[in-house]
């Protein structure tokens, strides 16, 4: 009988909802998860198809850094930006009902 309690209590754990996260944490975590990917795309197309002569490594990486801290902080008020305009939808879609 043990056995199968135990069963049962680890499968209700298993169901039970996470803990939701702060959703700041969570457009932080988006923004700089795009941010990553897109940076790397970039030094991979800069390093390999536009390949230049007169420029060195490190100039491509501090652009390369430019790059991501300036799509991570766009990313982010965007993604503010529309999580405000949805809730500020929402609300007003409560309050015509």
């Amino acid at each position: 009988m043990a056995k199968k309690e135990s069963r049962r209590a680890a499968r209700q754990a298993a169901l039970q909802p996470k803990k939701p996260m702060d959703p700041r944490l969570r457009r932080l975590r988006r923004a700089l998860l795009q941010g990553l990917l897109l940076s790397g795309i970039y030094l991979l197309l800069v390093r390999l198809v536009l390949k230049s002569e007169g420029r060195a490594l490190w100039q491509d990486i501090f652009w390369t850094i430019i790059f991501f801290l300036f799509y991570t902080a766009f990313i982010y008020f965007w993604e503010q930006f529309l999580e405000r305009r949805r809730a500020k939808k929402q609300q007003q879609s409560d309050l015509k009902r």
